[in-house]
C-alpha cells in the first residue's frame, strides 16, 4: 500500500513537471527596402560613392547584359535616371548613359533605356552623339508646348569637330526622337545622313512617303519637328550611285527624301509650318525648305 502510494506520488509528480521553455525564434534581421530605380532619381549618377554604385549595378545586373555594364571606355556610364510621364500609368524610368569622346577620330555616344515602375526593361535605344564631339551632360525638363518631356545633351567639339553644344531629343512613348540641334550660338544645325558615322541621335522609324506627311500634320508637336528635323538634314544627292560603303546612307531612304521633297503638298505644309506660333517648329520648318535647294 505504502508502495503504490509512493508510485502514485511519483507519477503525479511527473505528470506536473513543467516542461522547459522551448528556445525563443531567432530576431529577423533587419532588411533593408526593396531597392528601386526610384532611389537613383534625380541624383548624378556619375558622382555616386562605392556603396551607391554598387547598389545601382545590382539593379541593373537585373535586366542589362553584363557585358554592357562594365566599367571600361568602350561602354556608355550610367549618368541619370527620371522618372518617365510618357505613359501616366506605368510610372516608369528612364536611364541615361553617356560614353565621352575616347579617341580620335571617333564618336561620343549614349544609351536610353525605358522601364516599367517594376524595373522591367521596356526599350533600349543606342545612338551617335556627335563624331569628333563630346558630350558633357544630360538633363530633362517638361516642355508645355511640345506636350512631353525633353532630354536635353550639351556637347562641344573636339579636334576638328563640328559646333554642336545642344541635342534636343523628345520622348515619345518608349522611344526617343532627335528634334532638333544647335551651334554655339544657338542657330540651328542640320543632321547628316549621307554618312552614318556622322549622324547624330536615333534614326527615326521606317515610315512611308505616305507615313511622313502623317507625321507633318501630326497634333503631336515632336513628330512634327522630327519630322522637320529629318527632312531638313544633308541627305545624299546622287541617288544613283551614292557613297559606297557601309558608311553611305541607304540609297532607297535617300530616294524617298528626294521624291518626298518635291510633293507639292508636303511643301505647302511646310509653308504652313513656317509660320507656326511655335517658334521651333517655326525654325525646322524654315530649315527643311532650305533642304529643298542644293546647298553648297
Amino acid at each position: 500500500m505504502l508502495l503504490a502510494g509512493l508510485t502514485g506520488a511519483l507519477l503525479l509528480s511527473g505528470c506536473s513537471r513543467s516542461q522547459p521553455p522551448a528556445p525563443a525564434p531567432p530576431e529577423p534581421a533587419e532588411s533593408k527596402p526593396e531597392l528601386s530605380l526610384a532611389n537613383f532619381v534625380g541624383e548624378d549618377l556619375r558622382t555616386l560613392n562605392k556603396e551607391r554604385k554598387d547598389e545601382l549595378h545590382s539593379l541593373l545586373a537585373r535586366t542589362l547584359p553584363q557585358e554592357e555594364l562594365a566599367d571600361h571606355p568602350f561602354n556608355a556610364q550610367p549618368w541619370a535616371v527620371w522618372r518617365s510621364t510618357a505613359a501616366p500609368e506605368q510610372n516608369g524610368f528612364i536611364l541615361f548613359r553617356g560614353q565621352h569622346l575616347f579617341v580620335i577620330p571617333g564618336n561620343s555616344s549614349a544609351t536610353v533605356h525605358f522601364f516599367d515602375r517594376s524595373g522591367k526593361l521596356l526599350n533600349t535605344v543606342a545612338f551617335a552623339t556627335g563624331w569628333r564631339i563630346n558630350i558633357e551632360s544630360a538633363t530633362m525638363r517638361t516642355d508645355e508646348a511640345l506636350r512631353g518631356q525633353l532630354i536635353e545633351v550639351r556637347s562641344g567639339p573636339a579636334i576638328n569637330g563640328g559646333d554642336v553644344c545642344r541635342q534636343m531629343y523628345g520622348v515619345t512613348g518608349n522611344r526617343l526622337a532627335l528634334l532638333w540641334l544647335e551651334d554655339s550660338t544657338g542657330t540651328l544645325v542640320p543632321n547628316t545622313y549621307f554618312a552614318t558615322n556622322l549622324t547624330i541621335g536615333p534614326l527615326p522609324p521606317n515610315r512611308t512617303a505616305a507615313e511622313w506627311e502623317q507625321a507633318l500634320a501630326s497634333t503631336q508637336p515632336m513628330l512634327v519637328l522630327e519630322a522637320l528635323t529629318w527632312l531638313g538634314g544633308y541627305h545624299l544627292r546622287d541617288v544613283n550611285e551614292g557613297l559606297g560603303g557601309a558608311a553611305s546612307e541607304d540609297l532607297e531612304t535617300a530616294k524617298l527624301v528626294a521624291e518626298f521633297r518635291q510633293r507639292p503638298s508636303v511643301r505647302k505644309r511646310i509653308a504652313e509650318l513656317v509660320q507656326s506660333k511655335e517658334q521651333r517648329t517655326q525654325r525646322a520648318a524654315k530649315l527643311a525648305i532650305a533642304s529643298f535647294e542644293p546647298r553648297r
